[in-house]
Parts: structure tokens; C-alpha cells; sequence
């Protein structure tokens, strides 16, 4: 008897167990169920919002670039006659003459000095190389009657001229200090470029009534040696600066051989 009250206790406290185990089981249930359905809801919202996103490959077509083919530039050689540019477009003069040209109007400087006369006395004779202090007065060239006559010289210069010339005055003095540089037997001829002066040309201006030597030159003006510029008293001068403006109806005489023939 005493055995089946063991027995029966022992079955009553094993059922109690079991009926603790169940509830406390089926507490935990829900929560569990809870959490694996938030864990599935959670990754069916995963797999919904981060669906992988296939780009499709670009495919970038290759940019060929046309080759740029210059025209290769061919420079011509620079000369010295070429960046003599500004003095004249065609140099016919080397430095060593060049020189000896500058050094001859330095010398007619001297022979013919500023603010002098070339003339004589009436009636008497004269050197083309000798000067006076007292100046001429004519007042044409009609007027012959005046105590101080002009001198005149007859150089190879008188041959450019399209008419006749006396070689009288300015045209004479500028055509003697040219022979005295180029000497007498040197060719003459005429030019109307102002790109292609230098320096010992002389200048045909005032609308061919007046003769100069050119003693410097630039792009914008000359600088000349004359006499009797005033028309009237062959008063010798230098260093007058021409513009080029206003020799557009002016001509010029080199000395030497012409290029052009």
C-alpha cells in the first residue's frame, strides 16, 4: 500500500512538472512566433526594398579623334636685306659702302657749311666747292641783275631729268654733293618708291620744283641737305625732316646700276 502512495505521488508530481513545462512552454511560444515572424516579415521587406538592380553594361563607343594634319609652314630664310626692311625694301648698299657714303657726308658738311651761300659774285669766277656769306635775291629767274649770282653745275644728274635742266640752285648743289660721293662717271637713274630710298638719293619734291640730298631715311621721313629752299637766297641747310606724307608726288635718283634693267 505504502508502495502505490510513492508510486502515485511520484506520477502526481511528474504530471505537475509536465503541466509546468507546457505552460511555461506555450508562454514562450508567442514571443518566439513573434520575433521569427518579424525576422520573416523583416526580410520579405528586405528582399522587397533591396531587390539587386542589374545595369546593363554601357557600352561607350570609342571616340576617334581625326588626326589634325598641318600644312607644315615653310619660313624663308631671313636675310640681312630683309630686316633691313625699314631702311629700303631692296639694299643695294653693303655696310662697308654704306660707311663710306656716311663719311662723305660728313665731309660735305664741312665743305658746305649750314647757314651758308652757294653763289659768287656777279661777274666773277667761282669754284663749284666755294661758299659765300652774303645770300643771293632773286626773286625769279628772269631777275639777272643782282649782286650775288647763282652758282651752277652740270653733273650727270641733268641726264634723269625728262627735260632740260640748267643744273642752277638746289638741283645743282644736290647733284654736285651726289658726285662728289658716287663720284662723276656713276650711273644715274629715276625711281618714285619711297619703300626703296636711302640714304645719298636725291628727292624731286614740291611738286618738282625743288632738288634735296637725302643725308638719313626712315619708314615715316627724310632728313635732307639743300640750298635755297626759301626760292630765293641759295642759302645752304641741314637736317631738315621731311614727313613721308608729304612726298606722295616726289621722285627719286639713285646712283649706280639699275636693278630693274
Amino acid at each position: 500500500m505504502k508502495k502505490n502512495v510513492g508510486i502515485i505521488v511520484c506520477f502526481v508530481i511528474a504530471v505537475i512538472l509536465i503541466a509546468c513545462l507546457v505552460i511555461e512552454n506555450e508562454k514562450e511560444k508567442p514571443a518566439g512566433q513573434q520575433t521569427k515572424e518579424s525576422v520573416t516579415e523583416t526580410t520579405t521587406e528586405k528582399s522587397a526594398t533591396e531587390e539587386p538592380t542589374t545595369e546593363e553594361p554601357t557600352t561607350e563607343e570609342p571616340t576617334t579623334e581625326e588626326p589634325t594634319t598641318e600644312e607644315p609652314t615653310t619660313e624663308e630664310p631671313t636675310t640681312e636685306k630683309q630686316t633691313e626692311k625699314e631702311t629700303a625694301k631692296e639694299q643695294t648698299y653693303t655696310e662697308e659702302e654704306l660707311a663710306a657714303i656716311t663719311k662723305k657726308i660728313e665731309e660735305l658738311k664741312v665743305i658746305f657749311p649750314a647757314d651758308t651761300y652757294w653763289n659768287h659774285k656777279n661777274g666773277e669766277k667761282y669754284e663749284y666747292y666755294a661758299v659765300t656769306d652774303k645770300p643771293c635775291d632773286h626773286k625769279d629767274e628772269s631777275d639777272i641783275d643782282y649782286d650775288m649770282k647763282c652758282n651752277v653745275y652740270k653733273g650727270i644728274t641733268n641726264s634723269v631729268f625728262p627735260y632740260s635742266v640748267r643744273g642752277a640752285q638746289c638741283l645743282g648743289f644736290a647733284s654736285l654733293c651726289s658726285d662728289y660721293i658716287f663720284g662723276t662717271d656713276t650711273p644715274a637713274w629715276a625711281f618714285y618708291d619711297y619703300d626703296k630710298v636711302q640714304v645719298g638719293d636725291q628727292a624731286r619734291i614740291s611738286n618738282d620744283t625743288h632738288s634735296v640730298l637725302i643725308i638719313e631715311k626712315t619708314d615715316e621721313y627724310i632728313i635732307v641737305a639743300e640750298c635755297n629752299a626759301d626760292y630765293r637766297t641759295c642759302k645752304i641747310a641741314w637736317g631738315r625732316k621731311i614727313k613721308r606724307s608729304k612726298l606722295e608726288k616726289a621722285w627719286y635718283i639713285r646712283r649706280g646700276e639699275n636693278p630693274e634693267q
